[in-house]
């Protein structure tokens, strides 16, 4: 990831008007409609990024919208970065469809509007591609078998710990190693090999998190205009 923005950087939104979407579904219960397209922000240093819009409804009235500014986003709700932030890895391909179904479930996971979409006229498997994205966020949060547990070593001997369906490889960065125990994880993610490298260590705590696109939510807003999110994760998984 190249280095993070930060609050006062200046852009402008690129809103592609050659291939609109139109979504139906409630809000707040009562019937909706919406028509997005999706976006890119182009930063006065010429740094390209993906964005996704936070305000349904707003328009964003040209192709070309300049003068945005970064502030934090940190109230952004928690699953609607998560979305932001991982679907790239849920949909490898990068597609515009599935770029508008991102955008679709950041909507739907913004507490404030009470959104529930269900159909994009333009993608027909838009509920299986909802599903995909949902089930990944779903799962984004959920902690190994043994999080938070205690658990006897005895020096020279290695303990094989099994994940309980999490893929331990997510937790990329090593937060603490006050245990001083050699934290090796199998291929497929699911059982971890525990040894104590320490004899004189009775007491001590490992502790990994996700690190993947971690970092201050920015929005670029400007004012009478569509308010956009750059995809980063406040609290990531520990």
């Amino acid at each position: 990831i190249e280095p993070q923005m930060s609050p006062g950087e200046r852009g402008t939104v690129i809103y592609n008007q050659n291939e609109v979407f139109t979504m139906t579904g409630t809000k707040h219960g009562e019937y909706w409609l919406d028509k997005t397209s999706t976006m890119l922000l182009r930063t006065e240093n010429g740094r390209t990024e993906i964005v996704f819009c936070i305000e349904p409804g707003v328009p964003l009235p040209n192709f070309e919208n300049p003068d945005y500014e970064a502030i934090e986003a940190e109230d952004v709700d928690h699953r609607a970065q998560i979305a932001a932030a991982i679907w790239t890895r849920v949909f490898p391909n990068q597609s515009t469809q599935e770029q508008i179904v991102t955008q679709a479930v950041i909507w739907e996971n913004l507490s404030a509007y009470g959104l529930t979409i269900t159909t994009i006229e333009e993608i027909p498997n838009f509920a299986a591609l909802k599903a995909q994205l949902n089930q990944a966020i779903d799962e984004y949060d959920k902690k190994p078998n043994f999080h938070n547990q205690t658990i006897d070593l005895t020096f020279g001997e290695t303990m094989t710990l099994q994940s309980g369906g999490v893929n331990l490889n997510l937790f990329d960065q090593v937060v603490k190693n006050s245990a001083n125990v050699d934290f090796q994880i199998s291929e497929n993610g699911q059982s971890v090999a525990v040894t104590p490298t320490d004899p004189t260590k009775t007491t001590g705590s490992y502790q990994a998190k996700n690190s993947y696109m971690e970092g201050t939510p920015l929005a670029f807003e400007k004012e009478g205009s569509q308010t956009v999110m750059v995809a980063r994760i406040k609290n990531t998984n520990h």
